[in-house]
């Protein structure tokens, strides 16, 4: 299933779309089992389709039966709407392990991506009594202008004081409130256990998961502003008139792209924020990010680095130029060292989107700023969860939660 992942990947750098109906997931199916990569590559929107490497669709069949032997059946489909998308998915049956197909579509029948998952052969788990929530949620929006994302309020259950209250900020492509990547969802776990800790949240739902090729449409040209930035400083100044928050201990916790961004979006914001979380996030250029997890995947898989290196080309120079413009422009260190204010910086040593040059070039950066804090954490992956071994793609569909010594890490950040 390698070379799947260099599309699921690709995937994830795009804004999303949405689905259509179980005949159409069939079709797309069989498309990919017959190496159809022409009929495939024409269901992508438009805009998407020339970033889609045709040689590498057609031969993800083969991939995947290598892998789990070879094909015996497949299960019933079930659809499930997710947003503003629609999710078909069914079991597929091989000789070694079975496999779950799952195809993303928009409303106008464009496929936004697919993968194939590996399903669990684990026996049931004997059901449990529901434990008793310590926290509570209020759905809500984040609006302002055209712009209408559904977010979501935690708050601690027990609580008759004001309380800190941490905004969350997403990472790269197109990602819902949750954070959902496969079965793990960080954002919502994370809001669940600040929220025992007496700390708030607000997560939303970011603009490309809720409008997709439409983001350009209601806001402007894609920049990291308008796919990040602008959100977040709405984000902040609702969280600013909510009851039960104290608005003089406002977070910003941004995780990825997201960290990335943080310094940017507080130097932005007219909404004052007591200090800044980040959470794997780059030091260096978004190309040069991009080369570091291509590179990586190119070498698991053995292939070269110059194949590595020609699919960042081609993935970055696909990008809106108003995009690059704006990547190659950004400096997230020096945004930073202008802010002065407290800092807490986290990365895994398990991370394959990473260097640990990232953390050290932060290191660097804001060495002798008071009130920063590193944190090292040997090894987790990207989502900060403990792995035994540095991370590759698939892990991603592996269910996991994160590490202990991370959430200990914020809490004491926030509430010393």
């Amino acid at each position: 299933m390698k070379r799947l992942w260099f599309l699921f990947f690709l995937m994830c750098l795009l804004p999303e779309l949405h689905a259509d109906h179980i005949d159409r997931a069939q079709k797309v199916l069989s498309w990919i089992k017959e190496g159809q990569a022409d009929s495939l590559v024409a269901r992508f929107h438009p805009d998407t389709r020339s970033s889609l490497p045709p040689s590498a669709i057609s031969k993800i069949w083969l991939q995947l039966e290598k892998q789990a032997g070879q094909f015996i059946e497949m299960g019933e489909w079930q659809t499930e709407q997710r947003d503003t998308l629609l999710m078909d998915q069914c079991q597929l049956i091989f000789e070694k392990e079975n496999v779950r197909f799952v195809l993303l579509t928009d409303t106008n029948q464009y496929i936004v991506g697919f993968h194939f998952n590996p399903v669990s052969q684990s026996l049931p788990r004997p059901v449990e009594q529901a434990p008793v929530k310590d926290y509570v949620e209020r759905d809500t929006f984040l609006t302002h202008g055209r712009i209408h994302l559904p977010a979501t309020l935690c708050l601690p259950a027990q609580t008759c004081h004001k309380v800190p209250v941490v905004v969350l900020v997403h990472g790269l492509g197109p990602v819902d409130k949750d954070g959902t990547l496969g079965p793990n969802k960080p954002y919502s776990e994370v809001a669940h256990k600040f929220a025992s800790k007496g700390i708030a949240t607000l997560r939303y739902d970011k603009r490309t998961f809720v409008y997709g090729a439409r983001s350009t449409e209601i806001g402007s040209q894609l920049t990291f502003d308008t796919e990040v930035v602008e959100d977040a400083i709405e984000a902040l100044r609702l969280v600013a008139h909510c009851d039960n928050i104290d608005n003089k201990r406002i977070y910003l916790l941004g995780h990825s792209l997201g960290g990335m961004l943080a310094p940017r979006i507080a130097m932005l914001s007219d909404t004052p924020i007591s200090g800044i979380i980040t959470v794997s996030a780059p030091a260096r250029k978004l190309e040069d990010w991009l080369r570091t997890q291509f590179q990586y995947i190119a070498k698991i898989q053995g292939s070269s680095e110059d194949e590595a290196d020609s699919l960042t080309q081609m993935v970055y120079r696909r990008l809106p130029e108003p995009y690059r413009i704006f990547a190659d422009q950004y400096n997230q260190i020096g945004t930073a060292r202008g802010l002065h204010l407290p800092m807490l910086l986290l990365q895994g040593g398990h991370d394959f989107q990473l260097q640990k040059e990232d953390f050290e070039l932060w290191k660097k950066g804001l060495e002798g700023f008071p009130n920063t804090h590193f944190v090292w954490l040997e090894n987790c992956d990207h989502l900060l969860r403990e792995i035994p071994e540095m991370a590759v793609p698939e892990i991603y569909m592996r269910p996991g939660s994160i590490a202990q010594e991370a959430l200990d890490a914020v809490v004491k950040f926030i509430k010393p």
